[in-house]
């Protein structure tokens, strides 16, 4: 079986670990933000909901989940990154999803070298498939 990298499922997938990781931030009271390579025409070129935390936050996370297509423009992954390293607060905690590249490494360890603990969800799917076509999250 050929593996192709826009594979419907695996982006669905991967949108419905971020809903639940959120519906549990909410919860808990955990605040969180959201960072997705799909371009955007606002300040910045990925789509981006800032940090807050509660179910008004959690409610416009999972509206904003529910508009992204997998297969829609995306931003190259690397360059998402260094954006949020240069020029957006980090987070004590960095989950990262979708496809996981060894060229990634780098900016990862720049996300550690300034406090954030870095973490990694991934699917078998996401990986083998390569989700990161269609979206990946940071």
């Amino acid at each position: 079986m050929k593996l192709t990298r826009n594979n419907r499922e695996a982006f669905e997938e991967m949108v419905e670990q971020v809903a639940y990781l959120s519906m549990d931030a909410a919860k808990k009271g955990i605040p969180y933000s959201l960072y997705i390579n799909i371009l955007s025409m606002n300040r910045v070129p990925f789509i981006h909901q800032a940090e807050g935390k509660g179910e008004k936050h959690l409610g416009n996370t999972l509206e904003l989940l529910a508009r992204i297509q997998g297969g829609t423009f995306t931003v190259p992954f690397e360059n998402m990154l260094n954006q949020i390293i240069l020029k957006e607060p980090l987070a004590t905690d960095v989950i990262q999803g979708g496809m996981n590249l060894p060229d990634y490494d780098y900016y990862y360890s720049l996300f550690e070298h300034k406090g954030s603990r870095v973490h990694h969800l991934q699917t078998d799917r996401a990986q083998e498939e390569g989700v990161a076509a269609d979206g990946s999250f940071a």
